[in-house]
């Protein structure tokens, strides 16, 4: 993944009012990695797009200073000035992206570095427990499915123990609801053991969702998979062993009631007076008797 888009708000378009139909809008790139928490500024990447242009276009972005507390922003260039001076709707109608804009841009800050969040939390994590990827990269992309004009968010989980070696993805589906909190409808597990990763859902309702995310996003799903693979492997605490029996420490009363010849009680096969009789009898100051 580039660190181009460390942070999941990724190109958003921006239409004018209904009014101005007909003018083109704007491809917009927060680059998080131009995050100024000081200033509390980021910068984006600009494009101009025409609504019955589908071709990529390729020209060279202007780039715009956005203050994320207010929303407003300011031109980097001479282009930069006039394509704000030519779009006066610019900044209005980028309020409505700049709360998803902050929320990206906070979490971007929990995430400097590749490894960061992932080492605070794997260094305590629960050996059973499964680890959403979002926990360990926190400004990286959600996982949005769109199906039948509705929104879904798939979070993936992932297993926290380095000796475990399982193919298996965790997956919850998440129905997003205007006004509302994301509602669970469907778990499933994606096996990626195969070159064609299985899924096993749940609930039969889920299952057409679930394929129409396995074909979205397998390939998305396998690279996160190796990332979580790996920051497991160097993040997480080793297993601990078993702590190995202790041998029994043979005390002075214990010692007391072993006859001389018999064998000495440690285990040794040696008879006691020629193994422990010596130590379990000695005092500090007095040396112990020969036999």
């Amino acid at each position: 993944m580039s660190d181009r888009y460390l942070d999941a708000c990724g190109p958003f378009v921006l239409w004018p009012p209904d009014e101005n139909s007909g003018v083109d809008g704007a491809d917009v790139d927060a680059l998080f990695e131009t995050l100024d928490r000081d200033r509390g500024t980021v910068v984006f990447e600009v494009r101009v797009v025409r609504e019955d242009d589908d071709d990529d276009d390729d020209s060279v972005p202007i780039r715009l200073t956005c203050f994320l507390h207010t929303g407003t922003c300011t031109p980097n260039d001479g282009e930069a000035a006039a394509f704000l001076t030519e779009r006066p709707w610019f900044d209005e109608q980028l309020q409505a992206q700049m709360n998803l804009v902050r929320r990206r841009a906070w979490r971007a800050v929990a995430q400097r570095d590749r490894d960061t969040a992932a080492h605070r939390l794997l260094a305590t994590a629960e050996p059973g427990k499964m680890i959403p990827f979002h926990a360990l990269f926190p400004a990286d992309w959600d996982l949005i499915l769109s199906h039948d004009d509705t929104y879904y968010w798939v979070v993936d989980h992932y297993c926290p123990n380095p000796a475990c070696d399982c193919t298996s993805v965790a997956l919850t589906l998440h129905q997003l609801r205007e006004g509302k909190s994301p509602l669970v409808v469907g778990e499933a597990q994606l096996n990626l053991a195969d070159e064609r990763a299985t899924v096993d859902v749940d609930t039969p309702a889920a299952r057409e969702l679930f394929s129409a995310f396995r074909e979205e996003y397998e390939e998305t799903i396998r690279d996160r998979r190796e990332e979580a693979r790996r920051a497991v492997l160097c993040h997480a605490p080793a297993l601990r062993k078993p702590a190995p029996v202790a041998t029994p420490v043979i005390g002075p009363s214990a010692a007391s009631r072993a006859p001389r010849n018999a064998p000495c009680p440690c285990g040794s096969g040696k008879k006691y007076k020629r193994c422990c009789l010596a130590s379990s009898t000695a005092r500090p100051g007095i040396a112990a008797p020969r036999s």
